[in-house]
């Protein structure tokens, strides 16, 4: 007579996504991504994610999974595999493709601070096209019939050779495009074993829509457990959100990174930061940072990446004057502002081209077969640690489909060479 029977009937919420974002730059072409989620797979509250990247210059898969209660215990695990090509676009002369994966775990220590531990082990491949169409190393693997020899100078539209005073022939291997020493002594495949672990602190009301808060995050990897690389980098960002008034949020983040090589190594071109768009809005990928200002190389502006970065935004989200809060739109203005430098690779290739270690520089070099060799033995490294800039409007739709972004962006300051990317977007679903 004590006890009741209780029946309670459960309907789980829906815990799959479906998300679709992408970008466009007058240099990288279209890109985007087409992703799968579930966050309680089977049931048993696993997390997995599946998504492909699809673009003109990029492709990839990934696939994620995470126990959130692993062995029974309060923490979490997971593993992450991946596969990304990237190809060559106007201002990265080569290709690169990175295959690998990541274990991972999670310890929560209180509510708002965590540690999580992983590692890592991947594959870098880099390559430069050659051929008639992407002629980007035929300075130093001549390509017969098409690569200028010394007098003479083939027509791009004929298979025979013409006067070299012909407007449309091509002058020398230079000309159309040849990628820098740095990625050319980068070419083949490079093992790297990573350890690492992130700190992560935490007082957001919303992790996924936060309105007040901050989040502090440090990640500290150290590359050598086997491999080829061996260098220690470490990275860090604070973020801080605050309600202004009635639905206005005022959001501020700053961020660093530094990385130094041991044990004899230099960078390679994939070590290194490469960033653009993540730093700073109105770049593309990668569009910023150091690059090869070396005559003929400079005119393009390959970008070297670099060992330390800054980055800082302010942006304000308020809601969308006359327009119904049910459609769910939102403006923002945003300003950022960030630097990356430091290359730390070689600038005298003097050994790489087979004339011996600490060779003086020299202009340019004859190739066998009576062809012009002209990119010399030696860079130019542009390293300014000059602030790039920008300021933009966004829109942020809570749409049918999912959380939809538009941004767009003016640069204010920028180095010669660095690439720009006006507008991007981004958006997902639910199902």
């Amino acid at each position: 007579p004590d006890k009741v029977i209780v029946v309670v009937e459960v309907e789980d919420k829906p815990t799959g996504s479906f998300g679709v974002s992408g970008g466009y730059s007058t240099q990288d072409g279209i890109v985007g991504e087409v992703s799968l989620t579930e966050a309680n797979f089977l049931g048993r509250g696993q997390f997995v994610r599946i998504a492909t990247t699809l673009g003109q210059r990029t492709q990839g898969v990934d696939l994620s999974f995470t126990e959130p209660y692993l062995f029974g215990y309060r923490m979490s695990g997971g593993f992450d595999l991946y596969h990304k090509r990237t190809k060559n676009s106007r201002y990265a002369l080569y290709e690169s493709t990175v295959t690998g994966g990541t274990l991972r775990i999670g310890v929560p220590i209180t509510d708002e601070f965590a540690i999580g531990l992983r590692y890592s082990i991947y594959n870098t491949t880099i390559s430069i096209p050659n051929t008639t169409s992407r002629p980007y190393n035929d300075c130093s693997a001549p390509i017969g019939g098409y690569t200028p020899i010394v007098g003479q100078v083939p027509n791009p539209n004929a298979a025979g050779f013409i006067d070299p005073s012909d407007p449309t022939a091509i002058v020398t291997c230079m000309t159309n495009g040849e990628a820098s020493l740095a990625i050319k002594e980068s070419v083949g495949s490079r093992l790297t074993s990573l350890a690492g672990t992130t700190f992560t602190y935490s007082t957001l009301d919303d992790a996924k829509n936060p309105t007040s808060g901050l989040l502090a995050q440090l990640n500290l990897d150290v590359a050598g457990l086997g491999g080829a690389s061996k260098f220690v980098r470490a990275t860090g960002s604070i973020a801080y959100f605050y309600p202004v008034w009635d639905d206005i949020t005022l959001f501020a983040k700053i961020r660093g990174g530094a990385m130094k090589p041991f044990g004899g190594n230099t960078f390679r071109i994939a070590d290194n930061f490469n960033n653009g768009s993540d730093l700073v809005r109105g770049f593309a990928p990668g569009g910023l940072g150091p690059r090869d200002s070396s005559p003929g190389i400079g005119t393009l502006g390959a970008s070297l990446g670099g060992t330390k970065y800054l980055g800082a935004t302010v942006e304000m989200q308020f809601p969308i004057f006359g327009m119904p809060k049910e459609l769910g739109l939102r403006g923002a203005i945003f300003a950022d502002a960030g630097t990356l430098f430091g290359y730390e690779g070689t600038t005298n290739f003097g050994k790489f081209l087979g004339l011996g270690a600490g060779a003086p520089c020299v202009a340019s070099l004859a190739n066998g077969g009576g062809y012009l060799y002209t990119q010399g033995s030696c860079i130019t490294v542009q390293d300014a640690r000059k602030l790039r800039s920008s300021v933009g409007v966004s829109l942020l739709w809570k749409s049918p489909l999912g959380p939809i972004r538009f941004d767009y962006a003016w640069v204010l300051s920028k180095e010669t060479g660095d690439r720009v990317q006006a507008f991007r977007f981004s958006g997902g679903g639910s199902f």
